[in-house]
């Protein structure tokens, strides 16, 4: 993730770190089955694209406790300019765009 966000400020490239650890963990936690994680440095844009692709099915529902699921989604929305989920079939993608 460094090399990607090479040039970036110290402190965009620790709130990319903890925004692409959040999104990993909420895949994790919830049981699903993690396919991969990929980083787009976009400099056109000024942003980088964090982007979590995940199986899941109505079998991994576990849910993370309240609390911790309203500190997840305080990060998404403290950090990300813009994020989201998007799905095709079983294989969801949850994603965020972070400026610097």
């Amino acid at each position: 993730m460094r090399d990607v966000m090479r040039g970036c400020r110290e402190a965009v490239v620790v709130d990319a770190v903890l925004l692409a650890d959040e999104l990993v963990t909420d895949v994790l936690r919830a049981g699903s089955g993690l396919r991969g994680v990929w980083l787009t440095r976009e400099n056109d844009q000024g942003q980088l694209s964090i982007e979590v692709d995940y199986l899941t099915d109505a079998a991994s529902t576990a849910s993370r406790p309240d609390e911790e699921a309203w500190v997840g989604r305080w990060l998404l929305e403290r950090l990300a300019g813009v994020w989201g989920v998007r799905a095709t079939g079983p294989v969801h993608t949850t994603w965020a765009r972070l400026r610097w």
